[in-house]
């Protein structure tokens, strides 16, 4: 079995909203799939997202993010 690739989230504050970003590979791609829960343990849902950006505003309630990759 493969080991899981690590996938660094980044989280930083930027008029009002909270943004979440996560590396490009060097070969392409997308780095991954951005999925989101109200708890960590799950259910998770796939975020749509443009890239490899997402944006949140500051004053919803708290959600857990996580990457997955293929």
């Amino acid at each position: 079995a493969q080991d899981p690739v690590q996938v660094e989230l980044g989280i930083f504050r930027q008029e009002g909203q909270l943004i979440l970003s996560w590396p490009i590979p060097a070969g392409g791609g997308s780095g991954g799939v951005l999925q989101k829960s109200t708890s960590p343990l799950g259910p998770w849902q796939v975020v749509q997202t443009s890239g490899n950006e997402h944006a949140v505003s500051a004053n919803q309630a708290a959600e857990f993010y996580r990457i997955v990759t293929p």
